[in-house]
């Protein structure tokens, strides 16, 4: 956590006293993009040129959601440098002191379950109210057991939660919105760029979520959520 000191005198008496660093940001799709489109297939690492995010592949869950809260993040940076980003990553740790709903990061060793794991990223997106402090999303549009989502509401920047073939309710892979190709046909409009599953490949791009439902055998549920903003005030 990143705290600067301010001093003041009591009784002649100077103090030093911790003040946070974190600063209200709105998101900007075009940077998450272009950190997406950019970065996607970057190796992680401590090199030049390489992510300097932990590197979760081959652990349960991968990088899937670890690389949409970068970009998420880039989005409140508005940088596409993987190192600029990681840099002021301790800007947005406000949820440090939270007891649950959690999206931070630090180190591997300091992280909120939301900034890594898909299903509490979901649960964050979902819960975490405009009144509330942190990082803020909407609702665009999702699946049913019986009806189709509105895809045309979806954006780019948009964060696509997927909900694998038992439709049990839990998140099991997040995506980033990173183009709308209206020339295409239904779902497939929508093209997205991950790191991950489906597949366990490192760094996906311009893969449509018509292909992707249709490798699923057309049992999975997508819910969109977008990013608004991030804003250490609040409940």
């Amino acid at each position: 956590m990143r705290v600067l000191l301010i001093n003041f005198a009591i009784c002649g008496v100077m103090w030093a006293v911790p003040a946070r660093a974190d600063t209200y940001k709105v998101y900007d799709p075009a940077d998450a993009i272009d950190y997406a489109l950019t970065n996607y297939s970057a190796v992680y690492g401590s090199g030049g040129g390489q992510n300097p995010f932990y590197n979760y592949a081959g652990l349960l869950g991968g990088n899937c959601t670890n690389f949409v809260s970068q970009a998420i993040m880039a989005g409140l940076v508005q940088s596409d440098s993987m190192s600029t980003v990681y840099g002021q990553r301790t800007n947005y740790d406000i949820d440090i002191t939270s007891t649950y709903y959690q999206w931070y990061f630090i180190s591997d060793s300091s992280r909120g379950p939301a900034f890594t794991g898909a299903n509490k990223l979901y649960e964050y997106a979902d819960y975490n109210q405009p009144s509330y402090r942190g990082l803020h999303f909407e609702l665009v549009t999702y699946d049913t057991l019986t009806e189709f989502m509105d895809y045309q509401l979806v954006e780019v920047g948009d964060v696509v939660f997927a909900d694998w073939g038992t439709a049990d309710g839990v998140i099991d892979h997040s995506m980033l919105v990173t183009d709308i190709q209206t020339w295409r046909l239904g779902y497939n409009e929508i093209r997205l760029t991950y790191q991950g599953a489906p597949g366990g490949v490192v760094g996906v791009t311009n893969i449509g979520l018509g292909d992707i439902n249709e490798d699923e055998n057309y049992e999975a549920l997508f819910y969109v959520y977008r990013p608004v903003d991030y804003n250490p005030s609040g409940l």
